[in-house]
């Protein structure tokens, strides 16, 4: 009986915070999603490299200011829920279309004109 209440007692935490829950997805998969967005958002926001992102406030921390990020925060985390990695995924995809098109704007120079 012990050994039973001592083994819910670890894998109960893991479960209630979504980290054993592969259905909705594993946690690095929305971390991952974050980063990447974070450090096109903190180049294309003029604020330097991406440093790390803050779940309380659901912002990005970049190198020299802080910016929003898509609010999937809950608490003092990213839940990594199919909804959550939905949205981070759009915001990623359209922070990369944004970077494409403004790179071809920029490096196109007088000539394409």
């Amino acid at each position: 009986m012990q050994l039973v209440l001592f083994v819910v007692a670890l894998i109960l935490p893991a479960f209630q915070s979504g980290g054993l829950s592969f259905a909705t997805g594993t946690p690095d998969d929305c971390v991952n999603l974050v980063i990447d967005g974070g450090k096109i958002k903190c180049g294309l926001g003029e604020l330097g490299d991406f440093e790390d992102y803050d779940a309380y406030y659901c912002k990005l921390i970049c190198e020299r200011g802080r910016l929003p990020m898509p609010q999937v925060c809950s608490g003092n985390r990213v839940p990594c829920t199919e909804s959550a990695r939905t949205t981070l995924s759009k915001w990623k995809q359209g922070l990369e279309d944004t970077k494409t098109k403004l790179s071809r704007e920029w490096c196109r120079g007088p000539q394409g004109k």
